[in-house]
C-alpha cells in the first residue's frame, strides 16, 4: 500500500507516523489523523565527564618490550601467512601505545563506550582465530555479529544525524518517495515531509512476552518566510517503534498543512530528539518552497 497525500481533502495541519516494520505492509498516510501530544525540546548537558587514570610504570614497559618483540619476529618471519598475523598483533599492540597519554595515563570512558570496545574486541578477536576456509567463514559470520552491536553502540555514543529531507506528495518506503516537481505551493495546501533518521538509540524491551527492539522519537518543526520571521510551527507526539530487530533503514515522515501563508519564499526547519539517547538533531538542510 502506498502514503499518497490526497491534496483535495486536507483535514489536519500535522501528524507523526514510525516506519511500518519489516516485512509488513507500508503504513498508509492518513490526513484525519491527529495527535494531542506537545514537545518542548529540552537542552542536554554532559553527564558523564572524562577523566584519567593512572597506568603502572612497569605495565606500559612491559607493552614497549611486546612491541619490540613482534617486530623482531616479523624482521625474521618468512611464511606469509604468519607475517600476516603479526602485523595485525603488532598493529593492536600499538594501537594500545596510542591510547595511552605522555604522562602515562589512560583515560576513563562512559558504559556506552565500554560495551562498544567489549563487541569490537570480540570482533577482532573472532577475525585473528584462523583455522583455514570454514573455521574463518564462520569466524566472520560471528565477527559481524559483534560488529553490528559495536556500530549500534557507537551510534548511540554519536551526534543524531536528520538526513535526506524532502517535500513529497507521496511515500512508500525508505528513499522511496514522489518528490514535487517544483516546490511551489499554494495557501492551506498539504505536504508531506520525508526524512531519514541516524545514530539513534534503540533498547531491548519485553512487552506481552515478546522482546522487542524500541525506539522512541519526539519532534517538531518550523516554518520561517523570506526576511527571517517564523510564521508557522508545529509540534509531533511521541513515537514508540517497537521492531523484532534493531532498524538498519530507518525514516520517518510528517504530515503538514500550510497556513494561509502570504506569496514569496519560506523555508522549513525540522527538529527531531531521540528520547532514549537523549540527544536532539536538526535536518541537516533547511527545505526551501514558494507559496504562489
Amino acid at each position: 500500500m502506498v502514503n499518497r497525500l490526497e491534496l483535495e481533502k486536507p483535514k489536519i495541519e500535522h501528524a507523526f507516523r514510525p516506519p511500518a516494520a519489516p516485512n509488513s505492509e507500508s503504513p498508509t498516510t492518513k490526513l484525519d489523523e491527529s495527535h494531542p501530544n506537545d514537545f518542548i525540546p529540552k537542552s542536554k548537558t554532559d553527564s558523564n565527564p572524562k577523566t584519567s587514570l593512572p597506568l603502572p610504570i612497569d605495565e606500559k614497559s612491559q607493552l614497549e618490550v611486546s612491541i619490540q618483540k613482534l617486530k623482531s619476529q616479523l624482521d625474521l618471519e618468512t611464511d606469509s601467512n604468519r607475517r600476516n598475523a603479526l602485523e595485525v598483533n603488532l598493529q593492536l599492540f600499538e594501537f594500545l601505545r596510542h591510547q595511552l597519554a605522555n604522562d602515562g595515563t589512560l583515560t576513563s570512558i562512559t558504559v556506552e563506550e565500554k560495551k562498544y570496545w567489549e563487541h569490537q574486541l570480540e570482533a577482532i578477536e573472532m577475525m585473528t582465530q584462523g583455522g583455514g576456509k570454514e573455521v574463518t567463514g564462520k569466524a566472520a559470520d560471528a565477527t559481524l555479529g559483534n560488529l553490528r552491536k559495536a556500530m549500534s553502540r557507537l551510534e548511540s555514543i554519536a551526534e543524531l544525524q536528520i538526513k535526506s529531507g524532502a517535500i513529497c506528495f507521496e511515500i512508500t518506503g525508505f528513499g522511496k518517495h514522489k518528490s514535487f516537481p517544483e516546490n511551489i505551493f499554494k495557501p492551506g495546501q498539504p505536504i508531506l515531509v520525508y526524512c531519514e533518521v541516524e545514530n539513534y538509540e534503540s533498547k531491548d524491551l519485553e512487552i506481552d512476552s515478546k522482546r522487542v527492539v524500541q525506539s522512541r522519537f519526539q519532534g517538531s518543526y518550523q516554518i520561517e518566510n523570506g526576511d527571517g520571521q517564523q510564521v508557522q510551527s508545529g509540534e509531533f507526539p511521541i513515537i514508540e517503534d517497537n521492531a523484532p530487530q534493531r532498524r538498519r533503514d530507518f525514516y520517518l515522515y510528517f504530515k503538514i498543512k500550510l497556513n494561509e501563508l502570504e506569496p514569496g519564499n519560506y523555508r522549513l526547519q525540522m527538529e527531531i530528539e531521540d528520547l532514549n539517547g537523549q540527544k536532539t538533531g536538526n535536518l541537516e538542510q533547511d527545505l526551501l518552497f514558494i507559496v504562489q
